[in-house]
């Protein structure tokens, strides 16, 4: 029938990746289930606490499956002979035939590879999505390139002197954001509202919680974060966990502003 090679294709690839690939990921799901409940239940560690173990917790998903890669790459030792030489036996030989295999073990493979199939394509979708958003926040900074006001730039490097950022940082004023934003690689720009520049304290408080982001390099473990998310997009438990992600960095962010002892919290609440 037409279909048999595709079935055959499907138990091959069943067969390969369910200890390669949905063995890791199962055991992950075990671990990082009962974790992330716990995580997003507490309120007793530090928000970086928490941002650091989330994003840990993550980072294990990935590892483990490249782990078990490498375990089956290993040669395997031969087993010693369970008799001397000069005590082998010959027996007679004995005609036998070949058991079929099981059926249950044949329809498990091909949902395997199925299932396979389907991870790999809702993988390369959200990869090809997250790179148009890539191209797009590109094509932002070639926009906003020219807009840098030297006064802004200015109060921008005596922060980052203060903070300690060595990373080349510029600061744009626009209308076309309602919310301060970076866009991170290797010289981040920020975005600010334009109504910021009518508030100076409003507008240095915005730029230390953005270089606190940038001296941390969030925005590199942001975008690896979401490459890591949209490989394995058809696990729910992982989108839920970059989002706690996402939530534990600004909270750990606004701490780091709140600590430096410079910001009143009233004030950078109300931002």
């Amino acid at each position: 029938m037409w279909w048999t090679p595709i079935l055959e294709i499907l138990s091959g690839l069943g067969a390969a990746a369910a200890s390669s690939l949905w063995l890791p990921v199962a055991a992950w799901t075990l671990l990082a289930l009962p974790l992330w409940v716990l995580l997003k239940r507490t309120d007793r560690l530090h928000p970086l606490a928490e941002y650091r173990l989330s994003q840990v917790l993550l980072a294990a998903l990935p590892i483990s499956i490249a782990a078990a890669g490498m375990v089956e790459l290993l040669p395997e030792s031969p087993a010693p002979p369970l008799l001397p030489d000069a005590s082998v036996l010959v027996l007679p030989a004995v005609e036998s035939t070949a058991a079929p295999a099981p059926e249950f073990s044949w329809r498990w493979n091909h949902a395997i590879g199925g299932l396979t199939v389907l991870a790999l394509a809702v993988g390369v979708s959200e990869l090809g999505r997250l790179a148009m958003n890539a191209v797009a926040l590109g094509r932002v900074r070639d926009l906003v390139a020219p807009t840098t006001v030297p006064p802004l730039q200015e109060e921008l490097d005596r922060l980052m002197d203060r903070l300690n950022v060595r990373r080349p940082v510029r600061v744009c004023a626009t209308s076309n954001t309602a919310v301060p934003v970076t866009l991170g690689g290797r010289q981040p720009v920020i975005l600010v509202p334009e109504r910021l520049m009518e508030a100076p304290d409003a507008f240095r408080m915005t730029l230390r919680h953005e270089l606190v982001h940038i001296r941390r390099w969030d925005d590199v473990a942001q975008f690896v974060e979401r490459v890591v998310a949209a490989v394995f997009a058809v696990h729910p438990l992982v989108g839920r966990l970059r989002r706690r992600i996402d939530e534990a960095r600004e909270r750990a962010c606004d701490a780091a502003v709140l600590d430096d002892g410079q910001t009143p919290a009233g004030d950078y609440a109300r931002l």
